[in-house]
């Protein structure tokens, strides 16, 4: 089988899930049947939102030297943990001679095999500003429906104050208030734009809107191309 890389750190606990979303969705009775995995938790990455709004390429050049070490320890696919960072993915991918999975282009191809037209991002201020969703999903002929200013900053609140701060126990109720008012714009699908909301993208839900997980995604695309068997439905591990 192939080796995955996982470029990590950015934050700590997405790289973990998405190493623990692999181990998940593998069909395996044996340690051998599993994909291998090589996750590199960088965490001295500079903050890749305030290096975005502040135009600091210092987060590529440090994105780029993490991939070539995973390249060079033999990753034979690349995945970057962090949707913000795929700001960033053209180059990396330049950089090196292996394939980088584009969970952004992933998760609008689900959205488009879902049959929906309207969608929402649930994702950093970066991820917004800078329209890495969105060039995407107007090239596949979707409409994206924004969240309101509150909103989007509370967003922000939670991802950084409350989940990189170590503090989850509210996150769930915060985002589930902040997606019921999303559903009054009648989007048909909610993307979670960012790899640590991800963590508790499973237990979100709206009648007749589909949740969208990048990252259940990239694992499965991941799986397929090493040469894993995959589960039939994701499982929760």
């Amino acid at each position: 089988m192939k080796t995955v890389g996982i470029l990590g750190g950015i934050g700590p606990l997405a790289g973990l899930f998405l190493f623990q979303r692999i181990i998940a969705n593998t069909q395996a009775l044996t340690d051998q049947e599993h994909v291998p995995v090589l996750l590199y938790s960088n965490t001295a990455i500079l903050d890749r939102t305030s290096a975005i709004l502040a135009d600091d390429r210092t987060v590529e050049r440090q994105l780029i030297t993490s991939a070539r070490l995973l390249e060079d320890m033999g990753a034979d696919i690349l995945i970057v943990a962090c949707n913000t960072a795929h700001y960033y993915i053209d180059a990396i991918q330049a950089a090196i001679g292996i394939p980088v999975l584009n969970i952004i282009q992933l998760a609008i191809d689900q959205a488009k095999t879902y049959g929906c037209d309207r969608v929402m991002v649930m994702g950093t201020t970066a991820t917004r500003s800078t329209g890495i969703y969105s060039k995407v999903i107007q090239q596949a002929g979707l409409r994206e429906i924004l969240f309101n200013r509150d909103d989007q900053e509370q967003i922000m609140k939670i991802i950084y104050q409350d989940i990189k701060a170590g503090k989850p126990d509210d996150v769930v109720a915060e985002l589930m208030t902040i997606l019921d008012r999303a559903a009054q714009s009648r989007p048909q699908a909610i993307i979670v734009g960012c790899t640590e909301l991800s963590i508790f993208s499973s237990q979100l839900s709206l009648e007749k809107i589909n949740i969208i997980d990048p990252i259940e995604l990239v694992a499965r695309k991941a799986i397929e191309l090493a040469g894993g068997q995959l589960t039939e439905i994701c499982s929760i591990l």
